[in-house]
């Protein structure tokens, strides 16, 4: 048994040693990221790693600098997956065994994961304000921020980021969703799970944009519901241009650089993982209702409040509820940070019950850094995506091809795939590139993953046929 002490001992000594590590892994991919723009050719950018020898394949497998983000680790040893699950009951239709099902019936959210219309007197109009301050957007005079939103520095960083999101991703927004439509399903499911995300919205919604519930997690801290107001103008503004940084890379080349989400994400006002997703989903022109902290509890319920924060168990996360329009059904982001490695989650024991009570589910996956691949490390998460996914969306990152190589799928293949960036040259899928080569049903228009040039893309949709699992 681990006591509290030990345990805190444990991830602060885990954290230090990491984090010597994290420098020279980061800046060794923002080199690749970089040499990959500026040169015709990644197979020019060498970057080479001395890793300590097993008995087996030592490869260095970056604990998730994906897209929208995860801090990275190197792990040494074995490639990397899954073991086994504790199964619970999914709450019943109606239950507040979790205690949020009275207060979310009241928002038009029941446990049931179904979502009903709601006027705008149920929620705060201030929160919607703040998800537009940070993006940019402009705000009637009935805000507590239009004086705020009229000052000319203000001005300079609306045309910053309007600027930024017109030359870097608008364009790619509007290739992903023409994609979309002519090639997935319409009827998907109302739970998208989001593995190794990050505060990604972006892509999570472009592909995915009428579920109901979006459940996603990575290892950055959720941060705290944003409060502008408690703050003079000066120091808010400076956390506008700390929100700005948060969120450049992505809107560059699609994904975040893991350096820069370990400076820029944290508890931050602004650029914690709470007013990352406020500024995406306000850009995305969707209206934010509400934000709040949530904790998945050592029951793998959901509660609201953190009287009994002393259990180890407990997984912070943030909750925010959106729509598109008044006339549009509410929708559910949760995110939650949590290391999803195999002895990590004997810690959290919690946490593979609550994401197997919300099947069915489409699951997505895009910049995963190839954990999957791991046969050691991360199999639990792997095995808990297959068994209980009824689809699946994801690059050469995600699971490997081998496990959908039976008659429980229907794959079809997007794009062009050759062999991963440099730095994950170890995770070549030979059956992939050539399965790829035979049955690509064109390159993709949008860039999305590592190899975030359009036209040099991949994805693969896994549907599921039988499910003998369930």
């Amino acid at each position: 048994m681990y006591t509290k002490t030990h345990l805190k001992s444990v991830t602060s000594n885990r954290i230090k040693s990491h984090k010597i590590l994290y420098g020279l892994t980061v800046a060794l991919i923002f080199m690749a990221f970089i040499s990959c723009d500026q040169k015709s050719s990644i197979n020019k950018s060498r970057i080479t790693y001395k890793t300590k020898k097993d008995n087996s394949v030592t490869n260095n497998t970056l604990h998730k600098s994906r897209i929208a983000g995860e801090t990275p680790r190197v792990n040494q040893g074995e490639p990397m997956i899954k073991t086994s699950m504790i199964k619970i009951k999914p709450l019943e239709k109606g239950s507040n065994q979790d205690g949020e099902g009275n207060a979310l019936a009241e928002k038009g959210i029941t446990q049931s994961n179904t979502v009903s219309p709601a006027s705008s007197s149920d929620y705060d109009p201030l929160t919607n304000d703040i998800a537009r301050f940070f993006a940019g957007k402009d705000l009637s005079k009935q805000s507590k921020l239009y004086d705020w939103s009229q000052k000319k520095n203000y001005s300079a960083y609306k045309k910053h980021n309007r600027d930024l999101w017109k030359l870097f991703q608008a364009s790619n927004i509007e290739k992903i969703i023409k994609w979309r439509k002519a090639n997935l399903p319409r009827n998907t499911n109302n739970t998208v799970f989001y593995p190794f995300s990050g505060p990604d919205v972006i892509n999570m919604l472009a592909f995915f944009p009428d579920a109901k519930d979006y459940i996603l997690f990575g290892l950055e801290e959720p941060g705290i519901v944003p409060e502008p107001l408690k703050l003079t103008y000066t120091k808010a503004h400076s956390g506008l241009w700390q929100l700005a940084k948060a969120i450049r890379t992505i809107l560059k080349v699609n994904f975040f650089v893991t350096k820069n989400m370990i400076r820029n994400l944290g508890d931050r006002s602004f650029s914690g993982i709470a007013g990352v997703m406020m500024y995406f989903l306000a850009k995305l022109d969707y209206e934010v209702l509400d934000v709040k902290k949530i904790w998945i509890n050592s029951k793998s319920q959901i509660v609201r409040d953190n009287k009994s924060l002393n259990e180890k168990a407990y997984i912070p996360g943030i909750e925010i509820l959106f729509r598109k329009d008044k006339a549009s059904h509410i929708q559910r982001l949760r995110y939650f940070k949590v290391d999803v490695e195999n002895k990590m989650l004997k810690l959290y024991p919690n946490f593979i019950p609550y994401i197997e009570s919300q099947t069915p589910f489409t699951t997505i996956i895009k910049s995963a850094s190839y954990l999957m691949h791991n046969y050691i490390l991360f199999t639990k998460i792997r095995d808990t995506i297959t068994s209980k996914s009824d689809y699946i969306l994801q690059d050469d990152s995600g699971v490997p091809l081998k496990h959908f190589l039976n008659d429980n799928w229907k794959l079809s293949y997007y794009g062009y795939y050759k062999r991963p960036v440099h730095i994950f040259n170890g995770r070549v899928q030979r059956k992939l590139r050539e399965n790829m080569k035979k049955h690509s049903k064109g390159p993709l228009p949008f860039s999305y993953g590592y190899t975030y040039r359009k036209d040099r893309s991949n994805l693969m949709l896994a549907q599921k046929l039988q499910d003998k699992s369930r």
